[in-house]
C-alpha cells in the first residue's frame, strides 16, 4: 500500500472518533518505532485521554455545585431522616460548605447536630465534623456571630463538644476540632459570651484541656488550641469570671501550663500563649501598677523582683511561675508582644489572691 493511502484499520490504540482521520502505518524507522511504542504515546491518544480527564473533572465539578446548592434547611431535614453516622458526618461537612444560616435558625441547625453527635459520640469522624461545623458557625465578632454563639450554647452544643473530647481524649484530630470549636464559642466579652464561658467551665472545660496539654505536650498545634481555649473560657470580669479562674487554678491548669512553658521556652509562639494563659487565670484581681516592674529584662530586674517576692509573701507556686516567665523574657529579648504579656502576667502574680 502506498505511503499515506487511506486505511480501514482503526486509529492507533483502537479509538475511532469523527475528527481523527485514519492514517496508514508509517514507513521505515519511524514505522518500527511507532509499532513498539505504547498506545499512550501515539499522537491523538493523549489528546483523547486529556479530553476524557476534562470530562471527568467537569462532571465532578457539577456534583460539587449540586452539593453546594443545597441549603441548610434541606440538609438538616435529611439529617433528621437518617440514623447512619457516616451520612450524618457527610451532612455536617456539607453544612460547613454552604452559607451560614441566619442567627434565628442556628438553634434549629445546631440542636439537630448536637442530638446526632450525642447519639453517636463514639464515632470520631462525626465528632470532628460537628465540631468543625460549630467552629465555622461561631466565627466572627459581629451581632449575627454573637447571636449564633448564644443560640449554639442554648441547645447544648458546648456540652456536646466537651463530651466528644472526653470520649476521644487521646485522638489528636478530635481534640484539635473540639478545642477550636470551644474557643470560638466562648470568644467575646458581652453578657452572652460570659454565659457561654460559664457553661463551658461548669461542664468541665478546664478538666478537658488539662489532659490534652499533658498528653500532647510536644504537639504545638494542640497546645495552641488548648491554651487559647483556656484563655477564652477563663477571660472576663466580675464574680462569674472569678469563679472560672479559681476553678482553673483548682484543677491544676496552672501547673500544666507552667510545665509547657518550661518545655517550650525556646519557642516564642508557644511561650507567649502560655504567658497569656497564666496572666488570664491570675487576673482575679486587677494588677497593682506599683507592683508591676517597669522593666523585667536583665539581672537587676530579676533581683528586684526576688526582693518583692519576700515582701509580698508569695506562695512557692507563684514564685516558680514568675521565675519561668522571667527566663522566657531573657530567652526572647526582642519579642515585644511577649515582653508586654510577661510584664502584665507578673503584675497579676505579684498580687495576693
Amino acid at each position: 500500500m502506498p505511503a499515506g493511502a487511506p486505511s480501514s484499520a482503526p486509529a492507533p490504540g483502537g479509538f475511532r472518533l469523527p475528527f481523527m482521520k485514519p492514517k496508514g502505518p508509517p514507513q521505515g524507522a519511524q514505522g518500527a518505532a511507532a509499532a513498539t511504542a505504547p498506545a499512550a504515546s501515539v499522537p491523538g491518544v493523549n489528546t483523547l485521554m486529556n479530553f476524557a480527564e476534562k470530562l471527568h473533572l467537569v462532571g465532578s465539578q457539577q456534583k460539587v455545585d449540586e452539593t453546594a446548592s443545597w441549603n441548610w434547611q434541606q440538609t438538616v431535614e435529611k439529617m433528621r431522616g437518617t440514623g447512619d453516622a457516616k451520612l450524618l458526618t457527610h451532612y455536617c461537612v456539607r453544612l460547613t460548605k454552604i452559607e451560614r444560616p441566619p442567627p434565628e435558625a442556628s438553634q434549629e441547625v445546631m440542636g439537630t447536630v448536637a442530638i446526632c453527635m450525642l447519639a453517636y459520640v463514639e464515632d470520631a469522624d462525626l465528632v470532628i465534623a460537628a465540631c468543625n461545623l460549630w467552629s465555622h458557625l461561631c466565627e466572627g465578632y459581629d451581632r449575627d456571630a454573637n447571636a449564633r454563639k448564644h443560640g449554639i450554647a442554648s441547645v447544648g452544643a458546648i456540652e456536646a463538644i466537651l463530651d466528644g473530647m472526653k470520649h476521644h481524649n487521646s485522638n489528636r484530630e478530635v481534640l484539635l476540632a473540639g478545642l477550636r470549636a470551644l474557643s470560638n464559642a466562648c470568644r467575646g466579652w458581652n453578657e452572652y459570651a460570659d454565659w457561654q464561658k460559664q457553661q463551658a467551665s461548669d461542664f468541665g472545660a478546664f478538666e478537658v484541656c488539662l489532659p490534652a496539654i499533658r498528653t500532647f505536650a510536644a504537639d504545638t498545634a494542640v497546645l495552641h488550641s488548648a491554651l487559647m481555649a483556656i484563655v477564652n473560657v477563663a477571660s472576663g470580669s466580675g464574680s462569674s469570671a472569678t469563679r472560672r479562674k479559681r476553678r482553673a487554678i483548682s484543677t491544676g491548669v496552672i501547673g500544666a501550663v507552667a510545665e509547657v512553658l518550661d518545655l517550650h521556652m525556646a519557642n516564642a509562639s508557644v511561650a507567649h500563649d502560655c504567658i497569656v494563659a497564666l496572666g488570664t487565670i491570675y487576673s482575679i484581681e486587677h494588677s497593682n501598677l506599683e507592683d508591676t516592674p517597669q522593666s523585667i529584662k536583665g539581672a537587676a530586674a530579676w533581683k528586684k523582683l526576688s526582693n518583692k517576692f519576700s515582701a509580698a509573701d508569695l506562695d512557692k507556686s507563684k514564685v516558680a511561675v514568675i521565675h519561668s516567665v522571667l527566663k522566657c523574657v531573657q530567652a526572647h529579648p526582642r519579642d515585644d508582644a511577649l515582653q508586654m504579656s510577661a510584664q502584665r502576667t507578673i503584675g497579676f502574680l505579684m498580687k495576693r489572691s
